[in-house]
């Protein structure tokens, strides 16, 4: 997929290219398909190589050195097209500088400055090393210098996958010396994700089977067992959807994080009430919808507007793009 991708961003911008390579790990379908070994290790002039896989070591190409000129490392993190039609670019960004300019004004470190303009950079560019620049090492949701965690936490995890994030939650308890959680909420609508979910038992955790939004209705949603199942009028299954403020009926939460494939404005919409009223903290997930980087951030100030904003990233290429809105204490 990301190799067919690069060849037509290739194509449209004139360059032509020998073949597209495979190593003996992974396959590859479609035209001018070649091994990595039998072409490279017989090449007899120095070639250009891009590298255009999400989990490729790099390393198998050191033995190669001989006859590379240069390795390029297309941008593997372009978005899912299903949930936003079109890629990001140079005149999307233009375009729209008026809004990122504001959201750039509004971030409360240098870090995030930085990090928002490599995501821009990778994004329009295509091309990796701009993120690899900023990248937290830290643990994504509970960036110690922002995420300041107490006693009698109520954590809301949207889009919980497999239970892995509220696990970390508990543990940055423990390693920070608080008490365990008075309560996680974890929604998670796919069924196999579910079922691993419930089987951590998570302590102090109920597991909603269901997606979040703005409403309480039936959607079709794209069951996949991933990480990337999503919301999809296109989707196998009929899941049911809640809202924040229903689920949690008036009660507070002191911490909520999504990441839910493109959903995130319409969970914050449902979340409205408990946000007014609670001012939690937030760790939202910004990068799966491009307006999602101004929008998400001008809804929030329109429900708080004393929320403070950070931006950090934990991927190599630009993928898990988080907002954090920390309310002034």
């Amino acid at each position: 997929m990301i190799a067919g991708e690069a060849a037509r961003v290739l194509k449209e911008n004139g360059v032509s290219y020998e073949c597209m390579l495979v190593d003996n790990e992974y396959g590859c379908d479609g035209e001018k398909v070649k091994h990595l070994d039998d072409v490279l290790g017989s090449a007899h002039e120095k070639v250009n190589v891009i590298v255009a896989f999400n989990y490729f070591d790099n390393s198998k190409l050191d033995r190669f050195s001989n006859v590379i000129n240069k390795v390029y490392y297309f941008e593997t993190g372009l978005g899912n097209n299903t949930i936003d039609g079109e890629y990001m670019t140079f005149n999307w960004v233009t375009s729209h500088s008026n809004e990122l300019q504001t959201f750039y004004n509004e971030l409360s470190d240098e870090i995030s400055r930085r990090t928002l303009l490599a995501f821009l950079n990778q994004r329009i560019s295509r091309l990796s090393g701009f993120v690899a620049m900023v990248k937290s090492a830290n643990n994504q949701y509970f960036e110690p210098d922002i995420i300041k965690l107490t006693d009698d936490e109520v954590f809301v995890d949207c889009g919980a996958y497999t239970g892995d994030t509220a696990s970390i939650f508990i543990n940055e308890l423990k390693k920070r010396g608080i008490d365990l959680p008075t309560k996680i909420v974890c929604f998670e609508p796919d069924e196999k994700n579910f079922r691993k979910l419930v089987e951590r038992k998570i302590p102090n955790a109920v597991c909603l089977k269901k997606g979040t939004s703005d409403k309480a209705e039936t959607v079709h949603f794209s069951q996949k067992g991933t990480s990337a199942s999503m919301v999809s009028d296109d989707g196998d299954i009929v899941i049911e959807t809640d809202t924040i403020d229903n689920v949690l009926d008036g009660k507070k939460a002191t911490l909520i994080k999504m990441d839910i494939e493109g959903a995130e404005l319409s969970t914050l919409k449902g979340a409205a009430k408990t946000i007014k009223k609670y001012k939690p903290s937030l760790a939202i997930c910004i990068y799966h919808k491009k307006a999602d980087l101004y929008e998400i951030p001008q809804y929030i100030h329109s429900l708080v507007a004393e929320y403070r904003f950070y931006v950090r990233i934990y991927s190599h290429n630009s993928h898990e793009l988080v907002l954090y809105a920390i309310p002034q204490k």
